[in-house]
C-alpha cells in the first residue's frame, strides 16, 4: 500500500508506465475481486441507415439486410454514453423487424 500511495504522490505508477490516479488506499481492511478483460462496446460495425438496411462500401443499399444494436456503428459518431445502446436496439431493432417482415404483415387479416 505504501509502494502504491507513493505512485499517487508522484501522479505517475512507475510499475507500470502510467498515470496514477489521485486516489490514495488509507484504511484497512482491504478487498480485492478479479477481474478480465472483456468488450462491451465497439464505435464500429455495420453502417445502417435511417431505416435500418445494411449499408455497403460504395454507399448503397444490400437488400434485404437489416441490422440494429451493437452490431452497428457510426450512430454515435466517436463516442457512446452508457446506456444509450438500448435506445439503438429499440428503435433499429422495430425499425428492422417492421421493414424485414412487411410482406409477413401483408398477409395477415
Amino acid at each position: 500500500m505504501e509502494r502504491y500511495n507513493g505512485f499517487v504522490e508522484q501522479g505517475h505508477d512507475s510499475d507500470f508506465h502510467k498515470s496514477a490516479l489521485g486516489l490514495k488506499v488509507e484504511q484497512a481492511p482491504f478487498y480485492a475481486t478479479p477481474h478480465k478483460p472483456s468488450v462491451h462496446h465497439t464505435m464500429g460495425g455495420l453502417k445502417i441507415d435511417t431505416q435500418a438496411r445494411v449499408i455497403n462500401k460504395e454507399g448503397d443499399v444490400i437488400p434485404g439486410l437489416y441490422a440494429a444494436g451493437e452490431v452497428t456503428g457510426g450512430i454515435h459518431a466517436g463516442n457512446r454514453l452508457g446506456g444509450n445502446a438500448l435506445i439503438d436496439i429499440f428503435t433499429y431493432g422495430r425499425i428492422a423487424g417492421e421493414k424485414r417482415c412487411q410482406p409477413c404483415l401483408s398477409n395477415i387479416e
